[in-house]
C-alpha cells in the first residue's frame, strides 16, 4: 500500500501486488469419479499461469479517498503520471 502524496491535488491510496507474490490455487474437476482426466496437472498449470499473468498486469489499484477529491481529478492525475512514465 502506498499512501497519497501530501502535495497531490487528488489524493488516492495505491494498492499493488509485488512481482514475487505467492499464488496458491486448487484445481478440481466436476467430471465425476468415473472420468479419467490425464492432463489435470497441465490444466492446473495453465490456469495458474493465466491468473498470475492477469494479476501481474492489473495488480495495481488506485482508490479515491472519499471527501478529499473527485473521480475526475484522480483521472487527470493518473493521465499526468502515465505521460511522465
Amino acid at each position: 500500500m502506498t499512501p497519497p502524496s501530501p502535495t497531490s491535488p487528488a489524493p488516492t491510496l495505491t494498492i499493488s501486488i509485488p512481482p514475487s507474490f505467492s499464488l496458491d490455487l486448487k484445481t478440481t474437476s466436476l467430471m465425476g469419479s468415473r472420468a479419467k482426466l490425464a492432463d489435470v496437472p497441465k490444466l492446473h498449470e495453465l490456469i495458474e499461469h493465466q491468473v498470475r499473468r492477469t494479476l501481474t498486469e492489473r495488480g495495481m489499484w488506485k482508490i479515491v479517498l472519499p471527501g478529499l477529491s473527485t473521480v475526475s481529478e484522480v483521472k487527470e492525475d493518473m493521465k499526468l503520471h502515465e505521460c511522465m512514465s
